[in-house]
């Protein structure tokens, strides 16, 4: 995929748009995923997203004297609506770059509903799996195997989050950069850090 392709530049103000849709089952953690990685808190108890939200963040591009960055818009389908309404997931991944499918490690009925998610649309663009719940072994209805097979499969890629996150050296969970370093892989983006 070439970075024309991977995001939309916008030639009014340099800046590479990429538009990430999030889908994924009821309290598998898409909201507080998408809050922690646009430098929000995470929500501390559970609650619905209704219809499809929206959140951005901007970095500027590394080595370059511009003020140009890429803008990462993340288009957040509420589980239980993509469930109701049959539109409104297609309308969240219509003209995404990338589709980050979340599944929580806990819940092998949303791991069945992702990899035939997965499997269907696998040529249509790229794919990152966030497998979320990590920390709760005890808990697991799936396992890395099985994530590592569907993406090794279908050219994805797999982050595993857990809570409370690793802390990197500059302050931020782990998974924040991992997430972002996948993206860019994923979309042969240039880099930001």
């Amino acid at each position: 995929m070439t970075r024309e392709s991977a995001g939309v530049l916008d030639e009014r103000d340099s800046h590479i748009k990429v538009k990430v849709a999030v889908i994924g089952r009821p309290a598998s953690g898409k909201t507080a995923f998408i809050n922690v990685l646009c430098g929000l808190d995470a929500a501390s108890k559970y609650a619905p997203t209704w219809g499809i939200q929206v959140q951005q963040v901007e970095f500027p591009l590394k080595d370059t004297s511009e003020n140009d960055c890429i803008r990462y818009m993340f288009w957040e389908v509420g589980g239980q609506q993509a469930a109701k309404y049959a539109h409104m997931e297609p309308s969240c991944c219509d003209q995404a770059s990338l589709v980050m499918h979340v599944v929580s490690m806990t819940d092998r009925a949303g791991f069945e509903e992702m990899a035939a998610r997965v499997q269907s649309a696998a040529s249509a663009r790229s794919t990152l799996i966030v497998a979320t719940k990590q920390d709760n072994v005890a808990g697991w209805a799936i396992f890395p195997e099985e994530l590592a097979d569907l993406a090794s499969t279908y050219k994805a890629k797999v982050l595993y989050v857990g809570n409370p996150p690793e802390i990197s050296r500059d302050g931020v969970p782990q998974f924040v950069n991992e997430t972002y370093d996948a993206i860019v892989s994923l979309l042969t983006l240039p880099k930001t850090r």
